[in-house]
């Protein structure tokens, strides 16, 4: 089992590539010790973000537990507690509209039901814009307060890198709704949640 602090992670194995404009849909693993992606990572670390920002204790880190089943794409943990994470991506070049491609990645990954989805947080990464209004509850609905999953979040990016900041929306589904707010620093991985509305 690997654990890596948040800052160290981001530093080490995605700062390297945010000039790279398609690295958010890249597959390929961070390493062979981790075989996560760059995006599933930055989801890692998002989450855990919130984690310590919603905890007093402040210590949430990243992970990648090699004996976990499938399907395994890393962990955060604080020590006393772990969220296992499913990791999908609505990507660039799909020809859906995001809303569309977003309902239909969930409704394929949850026909897979409780087997697959049981006890994990599904994370969907919507890195497309939408060509018309996104309904921000769609998703929710769609769920209907039933998922095999644990939890369902979809993050977006609010905006591109802008003065070392990168803005991403985590907007939770289920159980509840709500949205909250990372604003990651691309220098050093440090992260402040100006905004929690996630119940």
């Amino acid at each position: 089992m690997i654990t890596m602090q948040l800052d160290e992670a981001w530093k080490e194995y995605i700062l390297p590539h945010t000039k790279n404009p398609r690295w958010l849909e890249e597959s390929k693993a961070i390493s062979e010790a981790v075989p996560v992606s760059k995006r599933e990572l930055l989801g890692l670390i998002l989450l855990a973000h919130i984690q310590n920002h919603v905890h007093s204790n402040k210590n949430w880190i990243v992970g990648y537990d090699e004996i976990a089943p499938e399907p395994n794409d890393g962990f955060i943990t604080n020590a006393n507690l772990r969220i296992d994470v499913e990791h999908k991506i609505v990507p660039q070049m799909s020809t859906d509209d995001p809303l569309e491609g977003i309902l239909s990645t969930y409704e394929k990954y949850s026909n897979k039901g409780e087997a697959y989805g049981g006890n994990r947080t599904l994370i969907i990464h919507a890195n497309k814009a939408s060509q018309g209004m996104i309904k921000v509850s769609s998703l929710k609905d769609k769920i209907d307060g039933d998922s095999p999953f644990e939890r369902v979040l979809l993050m977006n990016a609010v905006t591109g890198i802008k003065n070392g900041i990168f803005s991403i929306h985590v907007t939770e589904h289920y159980p509840n709704f709500g949205i909250a707010q990372v604003d990651l620093n691309v220098r050093t991985g440090t992260a402040i949640v100006p905004h929690y509305g996630i119940k």
